[in-house]
């Protein structure tokens, strides 16, 4: 049994630490403060501690060793042959909520231990002190529950990891023992109610003259450092297995975006972050059934078309069915500002390059979530160069951006070839049934542009004017866009047109999202303000470019951002300038 035996030893050197070394000589240091001005000598109190204190360690050990007698068995191998995937799955169901058993069983020992001292010292001294046992209830059940459950779950989590307890679930679910809300509720509960019922009293015996400061130093001093020492315990352990949950989701959304569509992310908590990884891992099950099914296609061109059109129609039908598990999961993504923000820096390229050309990239974040998008997505012959822009702020904008370049990466990966009308309208087909699952309307404007080795470039999809700067003349062309937005109809098969534009050596491409040219001076008032004069407009983005167009592209790109410094961007500003080198 070389892990079960580590693991529940583990668990009670770890909890009743806690509880012992922390909440025990705080209520005992409270209740001895306060026994002065009952008049009976503390020594009673340190001797209920003493009688209360193995009995509340040994139930603990009790009740903790035959709730992970299953789970010590599973790890010391007992189970074997086909039972063990599902008594692995078993033992992840009892891990899962353990820490909710954990402290609520010790909530129920510290009622009887508090009891069991009560009652001694009641017997001692004859007071019953019914106002000390209501104020020790106040302070231990609510810390020890908090530090209990937080503290079992981070033990547990990296535990949860092995793949022998079922692997990762494949099922979406909303099911939860503690959310967010919960979380936060249970940490400030606990730590409010710590200092607000110690100092409190202490004030209380002070001001009633029955305690005097100077008298009782010693152990006011003891019982601040041991408040303090458990309202951090509380703060760090309800901390740790959230940050070791947003990292492990992060990275595998890192590792999906890569194109490595087997991570599996295992269920390491019921909260949030542990619902989200089920539906990542829905997710990954679908696009790998996806992939499997198109290496299968027959040489055959007719039947290739006809079965790949069967298979995307699939496909579609199990992402609208993952997608709408996804909307509980959006629901409570709503709150998670930082970590969309985050997600969103990690899906963008910071440093792309192309072959044949000089690329640089900015994209300054409004304050909010925004929905701009960009990627520079490297091929076999041909490069795609793609900019947009999703309606509104917030969450429901990244989450339109993260579908959005999901669904170019795999249809790129699926179809290398595809011309780019061909790429908009499957985005389209996709992103369409996907924003249905919102509770707002979302459309996004792109524009999907394939590089060319020789300078042809094409390009399909409506978004801002593509500004092309002649080497040639030293002049400024401009290429309208135009066609209808991604996400406003089902079918616009025949209804998005292509162009083409060539570039030739020296030649500048340079492609915006309307951050840019909406930015405001900074000492414009809104109501007031002129778009002629005070917004920074495309004319000013021309000169810019026509005056720059000889130098680097990181030039070029350095110069309009020192002009946007003198102006507020009320939304998301990008900018990539692609120039031709010979």
């Amino acid at each position: 049994m070389p892990r079960a035996i580590p693991l529940l030893f583990s668990l009670t050197v770890r909890l009743e630490a806690y509880a012992f070394f922390i909440i025990v000589p705080l209520i005992v240091f409270l209740v001895a403060v306060s026994s002065e001005s009952r008049g009976f000598d503390g020594i009673h109190v340190i001797r209920g501690a003493l009688i209360s204190g193995p009995l509340m360690f040994g139930l603990g050990f009790l009740f903790r060793a035959l709730r992970l007698r299953p789970v010590m068995a599973f790890l010391a191998g007992k189970n074997a042959g086909e039972g063990v995937v599902r008594d692995g799955s078993a033992i992840r169901k009892i891990l899962l909520t353990h820490p909710v058993w954990e402290a609520t069983a010790v909530a129920f020992r510290w009622v009887v231990g508090l009891s069991i001292a009560a009652f001694y010292i009641w017997c001692c001294t004859g007071v019953l002190g019914s106002i000390e046992y209501l104020l020790t209830m106040l302070v231990a059940i609510p810390s020890n529950f908090a530090i209990f459950y937080f503290a079992t779950e981070n033990i547990l989590s990296r535990l949860l990891m092995d793949e022998r307890f079922g692997g990762a679930p494949r099922e979406p679910s909303d099911r939860r023992v503690f959310g967010l809300f919960g979380r936060a509720l249970l940490t400030l509960v606990s730590t409010v109610m710590i200092p607000t019922v110690v100092f409190g009293y202490l004030f209380y015996l002070s001001q009633e003259g029955h305690v005097t400061i100077l008298h009782a130093s010693m152990h006011i001093i003891f019982i601040i450092l041991l408040s303090s020492l458990a309202i951090i315990v509380i703060a760090y352990e309800s901390s740790v297995s959230m940050h070791l949950a947003v990292r492990q989701v992060v990275g595998a959304l890192e590792i999906l975006r890569k194109g490595d569509i087997d991570i599996r992310i295992p269920m390491v908590s019921r909260g949030e972050i542990g619902i989200i990884g089920r539906h990542v891992n829905c997710l990954a099950d679908s696009l790998d059934e996806y992939m499997k099914r198109n290496r299968d296609l027959t040489k055959n061109l007719e039947s290739k078309v006809t079965r790949r059109t069967e298979e995307l129609n699939s496909a579609m039908e199990e992402l609208t069915a993952a997608n709408e598990h996804l909307r509980e999961a959006r629901d409570e993504l709503w709150g998670e500002i930082e970590l969309a923000k985050r997600i969103q820096s990690v899906l963008l390229p910071a440093y792309p390059r192309i072959a044949g050309y000089d690329v640089a990239v900015r994209m300054d974040p409004a304050a909010h979530v925004g929905g701009d998008y960009y990627d520079v997505i490297n091929g076999t012959g041909i490069d795609w160069v793609v900019i947009g822009d999703v309606s509104g702020h917030g969450m429901t904008a990244g989450l339109v951006m993260m579908m959005v370049q999901t669904a170019i990466h795999a249809t790129l990966k699926i179809n290398p070839s595809i011309r780019p009308v061909g790429l908009f309208e499957a985005v389209n087909e996709v992103i369409f049934e996907n924003t249905r699952l919102f509770s707002e309307e979302k459309y996004m404007t792109l524009t999907a542009i394939s590089v060319g080795r020789d300078g042809e470039m094409c390009y399909a999809g409506p978004h801002e004017d593509i500004l092309v700067y002649r080497a040639a003349s030293g002049s400024v062309e401009v290429h309208e866009t135009d066609g209808l937005w991604i996400g406003m109809y089902e079918d616009i098969r025949g209804r998005v047109g292509g162009a083409r534009l060539d570039l030739a050596p020296e030649d500048v491409m340079l492609l915006f999202t309307d951050g840019v040219v909406n930015a405001w001076t900074r000492n414009s008032v809104a109501g007031r303000r002129r778009p002629e004069s005070d917004s920074f407009g495309q004319e000013r983005l021309m000169e810019a470019l026509r005056r720059t167009g000889g130098v680097s592209a990181a030039k070029i790109l350095e110069e309009i951002v020192g002009l946007l410094d003198g102006y507020r961007c009320e939304d998301d500003a990008t900018l990539v300038v692609i120039k031709r080198v010979p």
